[in-house]
């Protein structure tokens, strides 16, 4: 039976083995946001006019399990500072970020796709921050500053600007409310129209087209630097075993066979990926594989649009 899995799942990695992951995919994102002065400048990026004074994973969501079992022997965590620490399985990075005038927390997610939810994913972000932040009996007054921000491959408004910012304020003569709650869009896709500085110009093209220009910026070079450096070796075999585990997780059928320990449920929802990856694969639909991989909303689609049950 083991030997089974292990065959399903080298054929699935390889299909996907030959093609770079980018910047824009979750877990690379998330793993190249684990060094501090990277994320430190791009939050900089977006907050021109505040001094970031120190960036640091927040002490929930480090995962100790992923750092023995996935990191403990990569080359590339030895180049990391310790202080900055993301789980690559969560689809986003929350961290507390330091001004020079104030704490904030931050969540930080990449989004390739318009899923028509980015205003609704913003709600449930500012409320998961919040649970996370406050225990009980603590006064609500200590809530620090929360921003949620979308890196979007997509302009979700259409209205061509480069970033978006949004904070709750009284409807008809504009009053802020003061609940320090800040929601953050930025679109890669900004035309120009509204001036880009050069530098965050430099990351929007970046995220359409992950090659590097003459042009770019140095944050830029850092950030592919680091993504090329995830994409070889031991660093690929983490992105894909997480990318496995998730695709593995959250497929609906498998979930039900462990839950139900039952070896049937299993077998069935690993045949129904292999046969979902040959059908893509046969359509010439290389691109899907990867984004399915990543996505099990996106993998739940085409396993409808494939009529596989």
């Amino acid at each position: 039976w083991n030997d089974m899995l292990k065959s399903e799942r080298g054929i699935i990695r390889g299909y996907i083995m030959k093609y770079q992951y980018p910047f824009t995919h979750y877990i690379v994102f998330a793993l190249v946001m684990r060094d501090p002065s990277l994320c430190r400048e791009l939050l900089q990026l977006i907050f021109p006019d505040r001094e970031i004074a120190e960036v640091r994973a927040h002490e929930d969501h480090v995962d100790e399990e992923l750092v023995d079992e996935e990191l403990a022997d990569s080359t590339e965590t030895s180049e990391v500072e310790k202080t900055l620490f993301i789980d690559p399985r969560s689809r986003n990075v929350r961290l507390d970020v330091l001004f020079k005038d104030s704490a904030a927390w931050y969540d930080i997610e990449m989004q390739v796709r318009d899923e028509g939810n980015i205003p609704k994913r913003s709600r449930y972000a500012h409320a998961a921050i919040d649970v996370d932040m406050l225990r009980p009996g603590d006064d609500y007054n200590m809530l620090k500053p929360g921003y949620v921000i979308f890196l979007c491959c997509f302009d979700y408004f259409g209205e061509d600007r480069p970033v978006y910012r949004f904070s709750m304020h009284e409807d008809e003569i504009l009053l802020p409310l003061g609940d320090e709650t800040y929601t953050i869009i930025v679109n890669s896709k900004a035309s120009g129209s509204v001036p880009i500085p050069s530098e965050l110009r430099s990351l929007l093209r970046y995220m359409n087209d992950p090659k590097v220009e003459d042009e770019d910026s140095d944050l830029i070079r850092r950030i592919d630097d680091s993504v090329r450096a995830w994409n070889r070796g031991e660093g690929r075999r983490i992105i894909m075993t997480l990318e496995q585990e998730i695709l593995i997780r959250e497929n609906k059928k498998y979930n039900e066979g462990i839950a139900e320990g039952h070896e049937t449920g299993l077998a069935e929802g690993y045949n129904n990926m292999l046969q979902l990856f040959q059908a893509l694969k046969d359509a010439g639909r290389i691109e899907d594989i990867e984004k399915a991989s990543a996505d099990g909303d996106y993998l739940a689609a085409l396993m409808k649009e494939f009529n596989i049950k």
